[in-house]
């Protein structure tokens, strides 16, 4: 009989989950997975998605509005100005365009898609723990958190350090100094540049010594390390999400009104002191909490909570008021999170929100956190805003979301740095016709194809296959 702690068959196993799938032709391999039919997704079936249709589309929405507004910042500095406030002297903007107004500017706020992700996350993180509370499966409560503790840091790490390398590889071969050479011809400041070492062993220590940066869950400053500026998030989604899981831990076996009491306390502790990336989290735990509770007492979900919580009828879920309250919090949300990032205090529509900032917060942080609430709280609780996000494009941009999210960088200098000075040799950047034309063509027809084909590539080949190998290992060291 095969005892538990024998690791000989794990290697074994290893070596299976290695293995190259010889049975698919290379051009199956390297087509995007949405022209392959339905036997893509044989190898989704263990990798479980996020819990909620609707929020994977919200999130695969904010993935690629953060790529849109690193593209921009790269060749301009108008994405962290509103509309109305005059740069001309100092970055010669004048900051009239449409696309600055509110709404319309969303299209390129990625600051506050930040917020969105943190708060998506702490509420599919909570979703099943508080499922089961409510049903008092105690036991499958604690499984259900010591198995999300453990696989959290592998799932965030593992891709994280496999693009690393990915980068360190191509840093190497000179690829990001062709592109920033490229780019610079145009443009006097210099991208973030790596330095570039004799050996590839160099360049992977070096690499890898920055990624040790992320895995500091003592350090609460934001950190970017050097080979990817946009990877600080990894290290604040990891320490919150363990801060998730303690507080659902430390919760579990309250009454359901105190827990939302203690947990509304936790938020106002975390906002009174500034800490901003806490109350998102623990801002969707709220969210997912108070829907399970009151879908689960309405009739809303299959589910016996025995005779504490009897079952009481409400709100049916289309209903027209619902779906009007759902949709007035919805443009609001919108609303906040079009605040800028600088200069709101001199934005029109955003001067009078500017003075109300608390003195521990950022103001930009501050209003597109509480407009990221409001867009969660009114998506999950309005089915007419939900089909909105549930359609096939944004659900499979949320399928991509974390592999787009992790090599976008590398596009960026090494792709979008060179193609977009490339179209304006063709088009001319006189004007602002000309120099948005030769962008837009680039852009469309180069970056972003170039982009959902390596975002897809890396999500099977390694985001998968890293989520696929956490619950494998989990399997042969865990007791049941």
């Amino acid at each position: 009989m095969r005892r538990r702690w024998d690791f000989g068959w794990a290697i074994k196993d290893l070596v299976h989950y290695a293995r190259a799938p010889t049975y698919w032709t290379i051009w199956k391999l390297l087509l995007p997975s949405f022209l392959h039919g339905p036997s893509i997704h044989e190898r989704e079936k263990r990798h479980k998605g996020i819990s909620n249709s609707s929020l994977q589309g919200l999130r695969g929405i904010a993935a690629a509005i953060v790529f849109h507004r690193h593209l921009l910042m790269s060749f301009s500095k108008f994405p962290d100005y509103g509309h109305g406030v005059d740069k001309t002297i100092e970055l010669g903007l004048a900051n009239r365009w449409i696309h600055q107004l509110p709404f319309l500017r969303l299209i390129y706020s990625g600051g506050a898609m930040v917020q969105i992700f943190f708060i998506v996350s702490g509420y599919t993180q909570s979703l099943k723990p508080l499922q089961l509370m409510q049903r008092e499966q105690w036991d499958a409560v604690h499984k259900s958190l010591s198995s999300a503790i453990f696989r959290r840091g592998f799932r965030l790490f593992l891709p994280t350090l496999a693009a690393a390398m990915l980068i360190a590889v191509s840093v190497w071969l000179g690829m990001y100094e062709w592109g920033s050479k490229f780019r610079n011809t145009w443009f006097e400041e210099d991208p973030n540049e790596l330095s570039r070492e004799r050996t590839l062993s160099s360049q992977a220590w070096v690499t890898f010594q920055s990624f040790k940066g992320l895995l500091d869950v003592w350090n609460w400053d934001e950190y970017s390390p050097h080979f990817n500026p946009h990877m600080w998030t990894i290290a604040v989604e990891f320490r919150c999400s363990l801060a998730v899981q303690f507080t659902l831990l430390g919760l579990s076996m309250a009454q359901p009104v105190p827990r939302v009491m203690i947990l509304t306390g936790m938020i106002w502790y975390c906002h009174d002191h500034g800490q901003w990336d806490c109350v998102c989290f623990l801002g969707g735990l709220f969210l997912a909490n108070i829907n399970v509770t009151c879908r689960l007492r309405t009739g809303g979900e299959t589910c016996h909570l025995g005779p504490r919580y009897p079952a009481r009828p409400g709100w049916e879920g289309g209903s027209k008021v619902k779906t009007i309250l759902g949709s007035v919090v919805f443009l609001a949300g919108l609303y906040l999170m079009g605040y800028p990032k600088k200069d709101g205090l001199y934005t029109p529509g955003y001067r009078k929100m500017a003075s109300y900032t608390p003195d521990n917060w950022v103001d930009h942080r501050f209003w597109s956190a509480w407009g990221a609430f409001f867009v969660v709280a009114s998506i999950t609780n309005a089915p007419v805003l939900a089909c909105l996000f549930e359609n096939s494009l944004f659900q499979y941009l949320g399928k991509i979301s974390y592999a787009m999210y992790l090599v976008h960088g590398p596009v960026l200098h090494m792709i979008a740095f060179v193609f977009v000075p490339m179209a304006w040799l063709v088009t001319g950047k006189e004007n602002i016709v000309y120099r948005v034309l030769g962008f837009e063509v680039a852009t469309c027809f180069v970056t972003i194809p170039i982009l959902v084909w390596t975002a897809d590539l890396f999500w099977r080949f390694v985001d998968v296959p890293c989520g696929e190998f956490t619950f494998w290992l989990k399997t042969k060291i865990w007791v049941a």
